[in-house]
């Protein structure tokens, strides 16, 4: 046929070439198909090859049943190191701002104030649902954590604020690493969340203050103190500032402290860490009637853990512009006193803190808490088609349903009911995203910022050409980034101290270890609290190596929990080398974690007992991103 249809298309000569011509191109009609001397196939045959070849198909993928699985699972692997990767260096770019620490908390309404806890016990590795939460809340994911030390700069150019009729300082909440998801408040039931006193803590603070002694116990505060300096009572949880500099002034406080069931007094204890905001009010003299920290409150109270505490100085925050009226104060805010709301952009302006103009340039550090559970942060400069590809498609929007996980979504931003949200980096507005299904974004009205749920795509105004924002959403399967990151400075505390918790580890920014053990290997073990799992730490230690004493500096390891040591509430590291007997040592943590998880879908098999075929899965990328040392 081959040969026949060459010559044909040649012109080599044939008797009657027009006719067989036409014969060979024109099909006859026989049944239901080309005649089989033209070696076509008939429809039924095709048919019967699909069939068979669909059913040669399904019985290799249950063989190897896996394999689809595997697939997915390495694209979404690739595509979770990617958005590890990315957080990196999204914090390399702002390595000034690093933060002290990032650690999970809690929140605890006592004596008509919050105070943070950091809970110590609980382990970051642990995916597993807690027993009071759903089975896809694995709660040392899904916990609030607090960035404790992020190091901002108040801005240099005053603004106007009608309100107060002066100038402020201020500093946009965007320019802090996890806006806009800050948590500013969760008010006690009934209270009234405009009220500073009712609110979650957002700290602002510089200077650290020291003691004014080390002995543990005093017979009383001295007289009159130096600024700077403070004076505590660990065994009534007491503080005293100097009498004249330090009135109406606000101070932060961490401090670590001993904890008896109230139903088993004489039971073993527990260590908690708390951080509150403790305020001295105008003409109280601390020296006098010293100021009770929260924990002084609790029925279970022994005590505060010697040397556990840090007290810097904060600003107070106060209730409106208008308000502010010296240096150390600040409120929180929309620009002009007021929230904008803009109809058109479907957005507002984003919240600022506005400081006294005196404060303009100054370096402060700021605590806060977010809840970026199932919450994905991307950034773009947005291109002159207004358009942009979030990493993940099949996004969330506010009618998704997802049973028996999950009832309905969670909006973004919780005063907001939007299932996605843009910030402008520059001037603070947020635009909140509602569906659109059309990929065309001149299709959508002019000045609307829309979302493509489906495809994963984000449609811009045309006055976001050129601008950069960074992009909020939740997507399917629940994919989540996380940064952790260990504490700039640990504090030591040895196994010979003659306290009530033994040798337990007081808080994450604390270690324990023994440093008159005769045993080298013995001193070799630093203990640190299990919520420190996985991070990097770096030593510094004079140590005994082959008989001769040698200087260690910049030892790296990570926290990890050796099956031998298996403590529930402790994690370990095993330097290279035994430290001298007495001698001391520097710990400090180095770098950054970020993590991304997702729910991966395993066929129908039944993973972590959840009898949905779903199983938590997580990549991370470490980095030794340093920051700025102090404000």
């Amino acid at each position: 046929m081959g040969v026949a249809r060459d010559s044909i298309m040649t012109g080599a000569s044939s008797p009657e070439p027009a006719k067989r011509a036409r014969g060979l191109l024109t099909p006859r009609i026989r049944g239901f198909g080309r005649s089989r001397a033209h070696g076509g196939f008939t429809l039924v045959e095709v048919l019967i090859a699909v069939i068979l070849l669909t059913i040669g198909i399904f019985a290799a993928l249950r063989i190897f049943p896996g394999g689809l699985d595997a697939i997915q699972m390495n694209r979404n692997r690739m595509l979770a190191a990617r958005l590890a990767q990315e957080e990196v260096s999204r914090w390399k770019l702002r390595a000034d701002s690093v933060p002290d620490a990032i650690i999970a908390s809690t929140s605890r309404w006592v004596s008509s104030m919050y105070v943070l806890e950091f809970p110590v016990d609980y382990d970051p590795r642990d995916l597993r649902a807690d027993e009071r939460q759903p089975l896809w809340l694995p709660t040392s994911a899904s916990l609030p954590r607090t960035i404790l030390g992020e190091s901002v700069r108040i801005g240099q150019a005053p603004w106007r604020f009608e309100a107060a009729n002066q100038d402020l300082a201020v500093l946009p909440i965007v320019g802090l690493g996890f806006s806009p998801i800050v948590h500013l408040h969760e008010g006690a039931p009934g209270a009234d969340l405009a009220n500073p006193a009712y609110a979650e803590p957002l700290i602002v603070y510089s200077e650290r203050y020291q003691r004014t002694s080390d002995v543990q116990v005093l017979a009383r505060p001295p007289v009159s103190m130096d600024s700077g300096r403070y004076y505590i009572d660990y065994e009534n949880a007491t503080l005293s500032f100097d009498h004249m500099q330090d009135r109406s002034r606000t101070f932060r406080v961490q401090y670590s402290w001993y904890e008896s069931d109230p139903a088993n007094p004489t039971g073993p204890v527990r260590m908690r860490q708390w951080l509150e905001n403790v305020e001295v009010l105008a003409g109280v003299d601390t020296v006098a009637s010293p100021i009770k920290l929260a924990a002084a409150s609790r029925t279970g109270f022994q005590g505060v853990l010697w040397g556990s505490e840090s007290v810097h100085l904060a600003f107070r925050r106060v209730a409106g512009p208008n308000n502010i009226q010296w240096p150390d104060q600040f409120w929180i805010g929309a620009v002009d006193g007021q929230v904008r709301e803009d109809p058109l952009a479907g957005g507002r302006s984003d919240l600022v803190l506005a400081f006294l103009a005196s404060d303009a340039g100054k370096k402060i550090k700021v605590d806060y808490r977010v809840r970026d559970w199932t919450i994905l942060r991307e950034e773009f400069n947005i291109p002159s088609s207004r358009r942009v590809k979030l990493a993940i498609t099949h996004d969330k929007d506010l009618a998704y349903t997802n049973p028996p996980r999950q009832r309905n979504a969670l909006p973004i931003d919780e005063d907001v009911s939007a299932a996605v949200m843009a910030l402008d980096m520059e001037t603070g507005e947020r635009f909140l995203g509602g569906n659109w299904a059309e990929r065309d974004p001149e299709a959508a009205p002019p000045g609307l910022f829309r979302v493509d749920f489906t495809n994963g795509l984000a449609f811009f105004p045309p006055k976001s050409v050129g601008r950069s924002y960074r992009i909020l959403y939740r997507a399917e399967d629940d994919w989540t980034v996380q940064v952790m990151k260990p504490a700039r400075e640990y504090e030591q505390f040895g196994r010979s101290l003659s306290d009530p918790a033994g040798s337990a580890v007081p808080g994450y920014n604390t270690f324990v270890w023994d440093a008159t053990a005769s045993d080298a290997d013995k001193r070799r073990e630093v203990v640190f609290a299990l919520a420190d799992l996985d991070k990097s730490v770096s030593f510094d230690y004079w140590a005994d190596v082959d008989g001769s004493r040698q200087h260690v500096t910049d030892e790296v390891h990570r926290i990890e929990k050796p099956a031998q040591y298996a403590p529930d509430v402790d994690a370990v590291v095993y330097l290279d080398n035994p430290p001298v007997q007495n001698g001391s040592l520097s710990v400090s943590g180095v770098g950054l974690r970020a993590r991304v998880l997702w729910l991966a879908r395993i066929g129908s098999r039944s993973i972590q007992g959840s009898g949905l075929g779903e199983k938590w899965m997580e990549a991370s990328v470490d980095s030794f991103v340093s920051g700025s040392s102090g404000p």
